[in-house]
């Protein structure tokens, strides 16, 4: 598993608890306890939250704390806020990570799927 910590510096304090998105092969069942994605992830929830609130009112709250799968509709919310659109350079720095993910992960989507996961 390849793990992307690098926007966990981002946490505001040990309750800022991670979000994550993942990429999974197709047809392997995820169990965090016994095997884990091939590549996840994981932004502080203060700092999605700051971005993301489209994607969070989309999957609502039982999604948002759940798996999702994302469909192009998830994918869309995730990756169209590319203006600067008076966002701080850290949401611009966390929502260039998610874009960057989010592409290395469709162009694997013969093979895997990705996904998020609430805190």
């Amino acid at each position: 598993m390849i793990e992307h910590e690098q926007l966990i510096k981002l946490a505001e304090d040990e309750d800022d608890y991670p979000v994550m998105l993942y990429s999974a092969k197709k047809g392997v069942s995820v169990d965090w306890k016994v095997n884990s994605p091939e590549e996840v992830l994981y932004i502080p929830e203060s700092a999605f939250q700051s971005v993301y609130q489209n994607f969070i009112d989309k999957v609502g709250l039982d999604g948002y704390y759940t798996k999702t799968i994302l469909d192009i509709c998830h994918v869309e919310l995730l990756c169209s806020n590319t203006g600067s659109h008076n966002y701080s350079d850290q949401q611009q720095y966390v929502m260039a990570a998610v874009k960057q993910f989010i592409d290395a992960g469709l162009n694997k989507k013969h093979s895997h799927y990705l996904a998020f996961e609430g805190p």
